[in-house]
């Protein structure tokens, strides 16, 4: 089948991380795949390297009414058989009104567990027959919007295990980010926004360096909160202990080097960094927010603590960092549960069954009679 694929986030985050591994498994179904994307967007870039058809459309998000009709066109001129919207910034609120403007059918992906008003839900999603959910947080969410169930299908995000090669490059990490081997190396994956929490983080990290004084904390991202933090970090006398990684393109090296993987966020549709966390054997420890209780299995595969409750966060961090026995038997059966529940293979065989039926469901629709 042909699709055409809507994304319009700009950078490689953990949701066009998805996208492109989904087109690359349906283009080894033997699916034809297009992505849509916004003009500046490096999403754009990495799909044209792996051998897709790109398509870049100028936008400026929510604002761009103009979108609709742009995007019609799009659609009609390259003729697929199915329109999957995978974001925001505009692409969820125009990119279903486009398709059914030229009679496509279509279906979003919902990765945010945010609130949303009935209306507000009416308005937004009506245009598509299904929407799929990154997670039950997510789909909770929906249906407190009285989205209708059938209309609600659960895909949990996947992550393929054979890139995250276990074995950690100790001398190359210390030397990359100028940390001494052998101290304990606490990882934070995230964007530099304030619902994935970085200032609780740091206001945990003396109790942690007082029981554990060599201990290091590496945050990898980017975001608008990046000076701030930086400066809090100074401010608190943390500039040791914190090292800013920047936004990595090798996670798969780093994180096998990492101790920990600390998830403080507030709010999660699922969180791929976790995904990615697990499938390299390295246990977490968050807030039991959103889908990252799907991800995250307390007492197993890591620790989960009260959303805000700092002081459970700093001992679940010391705790684990003090039982290296623990931690390994913890990263090993995370792990284990990416390779039997997180498949990048049942992932791309779910998306290809859901299109089938849409794509049923709208000759139906259509036939005279």
């Amino acid at each position: 089948m042909k699709i055409v694929h809507l994304e319009t986030g700009r950078h490689r985050y953990g949701g066009p991380q998805q996208v492109l591994q989904l087109m690359n498994r349906l283009a080894e179904l033997g699916h034809d795949n297009t992505l849509l994307g916004a003009t500046d967007s490096e999403v754009l870039a990495h799909a044209r390297l792996a051998g897709h058809r790109i398509e870049a459309l100028a936008t400026i998000g929510d604002a761009d009414v103009s979108l609709i009709p742009r995007l019609a066109r799009r659609f009609s001129r390259l003729a697929p058989d199915i329109v999957h919207v995978h974001s925001r910034r505009g692409a969820d609120l125009y990119g279903g009104p486009a398709a059914r403007l030229v009679g496509l059918p279509t279906l979003l992906t919902r990765r945010v567990d945010n609130p949303v008003s009935a209306l507000g839900a009416r308005w937004r999603f009506r245009p598509y027959r299904r929407i799929v959910a990154v997670s039950d947080a997510v789909r909770a969410a929906l249906d407190a919007a009285q989205v209708a169930p059938e209309r609600i299908v659960v895909i949990r995000d996947a992550i393929d295990v054979a890139p995250l090669v276990l074995s950690p490059e100790h001398d190359w990490f210390s030397q990359t980010f100028g940390v001494p081997k052998g101290v304990p190396l606490i990882g934070a994956i995230a964007q530099f926004i304030p619902r994935k929490g970085h200032r609780y983080l740091l206001d945990v990290l003396p109790t942690v360096i007082e029981r554990l004084p060599s201990a290091r904390l590496l945050l990898f991202g980017r975001g608008p909160l990046e000076a701030e933090l930086r400066a809090l970090a100074h401010e608190r006398g943390l500039s040791e202990h914190v090292v800013f990684g920047g936004f990595r393109r090798d996670m798969d090296r780093v994180l096998p080097c990492l101790d920990l993987v600390v998830h403080p966020a507030t709010a999660e549709g699922m969180g791929v960094a976790l995904l990615e966390a697990a499938a390299a054997a390295v246990p977490v420890v968050a807030f039991a927010a959103g889908g990252i209780k799907e991800v995250v299995v307390d007492g197993e595969t890591g620790v989960l603590v009260p959303v805000g409750d700092t002081a459970a966060l700093g001992a679940a961090i010391t705790a684990l960092l003090a039982d290296k026995r623990r931690t390994e038997a913890f990263g090993v059966a995370a792990r284990r549960r990416i390779e039997q529940a997180f498949s990048v293979a049942d992932h791309a065989a779910r998306h290809e069954a859901l299109y089938t039926a849409v794509m049923a469901e709208e000759r139906a629709d259509n036939e005279p009679g």
